[in-house]
């Protein structure tokens, strides 16, 4: 039975199981993508994010892909179509949200290792109770 899916890059709904043998014959980039041109976005922007072309690059062959990449720039679902929409520098922050600050503390390892306390630094091992046997 084919399941109900979510485009990872415009958040178009469509149905695709890889399991089902009514789908057999479509490619299997199905899974992520409803069309052939958003799987283009996908291999540019998985190309930026792998920093093999810049984002200027990244910009210029995003653009020639329309209505998509369009529809890539209102979708805010998913981290790729955030990162898309942070390579056209659309804010990327979804408007019900309350806009948290962060402050950047620049520390070296060593310091950083030095302020969190032992018991977080070594994890604890939970005790098995497996049952050994010995031979006699």
């Amino acid at each position: 039975m084919a399941k109900e899916r979510t485009c990872m890059i415009c958040g178009r709904h469509y149905k695709f199981c890889h399991h089902c043998k009514e789908f057999e014959l479509e490619p299997k980039w199905k899974y992520l993508y409803h069309d052939e041109k958003c799987k283009q976005i996908g291999d540019i922007w998985y190309a930026f994010r792998g920093n093999e072309i810049s984002k200027e690059d990244a910009r210029k062959a995003l653009s020639k892909l329309t209505p998509n990449i369009d529809a890539a720039l209102k979708y805010t679902g998913t981290a790729a179509s955030n990162e898309i929409r942070a390579i056209f520098d659309v804010d990327v922050t979804p408007k019900n949200n309350v806009d948290v600050k962060v402050d950047v503390v620049e520390d070296n390892k060593a310091d950083a290792a030095e302020k969190v306390p032992e018991a977080v630094q070594q994890p604890k091992r939970r005790n098995s109770k497996k049952v050994t046997q010995e031979s006699e």
